[in-house]
């Protein structure tokens, strides 16, 4: 697949391209490790209203962090300018950050509960 990209895209837009996924996967990596991994220890272990709970305030602590990571990509998308390929591909991945970190969430929310159909779904 890298290669049917790079063939696409071109040596300067792949490398854009490259730069905004490392920066995605790590931002990724970073929620994963701080914030989903230990809900998942929670959650798979409480019931009913407790899940909900932990799942409400869980869900909250991901879109700040993806506001945040959002934020930050942004702004060097902007620092390096909306006309370059490398600037305007962080800026929208600053913008869509928040909305891709929750849905990450909620398919590791959804293999707490056992029902990995609403994970694919």
């Amino acid at each position: 697949m890298v290669i049917l990209i790079a063939r696409f895209l071109g040596p300067r837009a792949y490398g854009s391209f490259t730069l905004a996924m490392a920066t995605w996967f790590t931002l990724l990596g970073v929620v994963r490790a701080a914030i989903v991994q230990p809900y998942v220890v929670e959650a798979s272990r409480q019931e009913g209203s407790s899940f909900r709970s932990s799942t409400r305030q869980a869900s909250g602590a991901i879109v700040a962090a993806g506001v945040l990571g959002g934020v930050i990509m942004a702004t060097v998308g902007l620092a390096l300018g909306l006309r370059s390929p490398v600037g305007s591909a962080f800026v929208i991945l600053g913008l869509l950050s928040p909305f891709l970190v929750l849905q990450d969430f909620w398919r590791f929310a959804a293999f707490a509960r056992q029902k990995a159909w609403m994970a694919v779904v």
